[in-house]
């Protein structure tokens, strides 16, 4: 299978997805995402990041099948590779 190409404003969208929903440590936005966001949301968004929602309460739930189908995510689809970083890496996903 060859890999899916992903433009920058995917990428972008995703990793945005990502920081609003709290699957991104916002320890490694940069400062100038913070900022733009203020400007454009006019809040503080660093307090808005750290919000989440509580725990839901949930019992298990399973469904039997004797098809085992692989587990597919972005993650397969397009491995992160050091020599990929870009803009859209330097901006979500800093690491100091």
């Amino acid at each position: 299978m060859k890999a899916q190409s992903w433009s920058r404003r995917d990428r972008l969208a995703d990793a945005y997805y990502e920081l609003e929903s709290g699957n991104l440590d916002p320890a490694g936005v940069d400062a100038s995402v913070w900022s733009a966001l203020a400007e454009i949301l006019k809040a503080n968004v660093r307090d808005l990041a750290s919000w989440r929602l509580p725990p839901l309460e949930a019992t298990a739930a399973y469904r039997f099948s004797d098809m085992q189908a692989p587990l597919i995510t972005k993650a397969t689809i397009r491995p992160a590779r050091e020599s990929e970083r870009d803009e859209v890496d330097r901006l979500f996903r800093s690491v100091g």
